[in-house]
């Protein structure tokens, strides 16, 4: 992974962190975690693209999930405290797009993209989960 890509994750996290919206947020999925609401922003990987247009830049699409857990014994309440919470973690993270000027807007794609939640309904109540998808573009010199 670049360095690029790991201070991307670790902005982030951070901003994820600062909503107040979790009482847990961390990078990678932490096994042990109980606290709820919590989030975990994951890493699934990055594309690399040459443009045609011009030599020696590569562009980088960095492919996130930010996995997202809360408790509720009640399904109604559960569904809409994980899509308040989805909201939020979108609404943040489109609050500066280009992550303090590591990302880019480019032909591949926007500088943050957020896309459709999934809800995860292979929890057992009282937890409840969703998966937002993120991608961020970013553009480095090849050397």
């Amino acid at each position: 992974m670049t360095q690029t890509a790991s201070q991307i994750l670790a902005d982030m996290v951070l901003v994820l962190r600062e909503t107040g919206a979790f009482a847990l947020v961390t990078l990678g999925q932490s096994a042990s975690a109980t606290e709820t609401p919590r989030a975990a922003v994951i890493c699934e990987g990055q594309d690399k693209l040459t443009p045609d247009d011009t030599s020696g830049n590569t562009w980088t699409r960095l492919r996130a999930s930010i996995r997202i857990r809360t408790r509720s014994s009640d399904a109604t309440e559960a569904t809409n405290r994980i899509l308040g919470l989805c909201e939020q973690a979108a609404t943040a993270l489109l609050d500066d797009p280009h992550r303090g000027g590591l990302c880019h807007d480019l032909p591949i794609g926007k500088a943050t993209a957020i896309g459709q939640g999934q809800l995860d309904h292979d929890l057992r109540r009282p937890e409840a989960g969703a998966t937002l998808d993120v991608r961020c573009h970013f553009e480095t010199e090849q050397t």
